[in-house]
This record gives structure tokens, sequence and C-alpha cells, in this order.
């Protein structure tokens, strides 16, 4: 089973080996939908290595997504068809994190009353330093 994710490009790589013809083969992959529907990758080819890079499957996926797919790699050559491998394809989903900044009322609102108490003495303090007659402090 490969992993394959909805967010971003994979590629496969494969090694081909063709006997009894010097024609250079196609190549190309398979995957079939749920619905029945199939995406069809061309592959290229190089010597005897073959790159496939499966495109982000996230909008060919619906709401109704499987999690596994079915994949199978064709190589025509000389007008032959072949299946030469199969495998099947897990979907990953990107990793989502998302962060919210939270906001405690509670200590907000502790801190306002603290300051307006704070705030209240200090004028009742100087209010009643004012009423005491000046002789009081000599």
């Amino acid at each position: 089973m490969i992993n394959i994710y909805t967010n971003k490009e994979t590629k496969l790589r494969f090694k081909l080996n063709v006997e009894g013809s010097n024609l250079a083969p196609q190549v190309r992959l398979v995957v079939k939908f749920i619905d029945d529907n199939n995406l069809l990758i061309e592959g290229l080819v190089y010597q005897d290595r073959v790159t496939v890079t499966v495109p982000k499957l996230d909008k060919y996926l619906n709401e109704n997504k499987s999690k596994i797919l079915k994949a199978f790699l064709e190589v025509i050559v000389d007008d032959n068809y072949f299946v030469t491998w199969k495998d099947d394809f897990q979907i990953i989903d990107p990793v989502n994190v998302t962060v919210e900044q939270v906001i405690d009322d509670t200590k907000k609102e502790s801190i306002e009353e603290n300051h307006i108490s704070t705030v209240l003495e200090e004028i009742e303090t100087d209010e009643i330093i004012h009423d005491v007659p000046q002789h009081m402090f000599d």
C-alpha cells in the first residue's frame, strides 16, 4: 500500500525491463475511483526507469471519498498491452492546525475591579487627610 496525499504531488518510480522490442514503451498509471472514474497519468520513460507523478488528488475526490483506491501500471509495447504492477493507494488528508487566541474575561474583570478599588481607596485616603486639621501633624 502506498500513501498518496491529497494536498501534494507524489512521485512513483519503477524499473522497467522490456525484452524483444527496440521501441520505446508507453507507460501510464491508472487510478480507479469509487465512482468508476479513472485517472490516467502518463509516465516518463528514460532508459529502464519510469517516473509517474501523481498530482494532488483533492480536486478529484468528492466528499464521500474512499480512503483506499486501486491503482495499476499499464505498459504498451509494439501494440501489446501489459498490466505490470498493481497496488492500493491509501489517501492521506493534510494535517491542519488552527490556533485561536483565548482571552480570560474573569481575569480582565478582576484586574479592572482591583484597579478601581485601589483608586477609590486613594481618593478616600486623600479626603480623610484633608479633613484632619493641620495641627494634628505637628
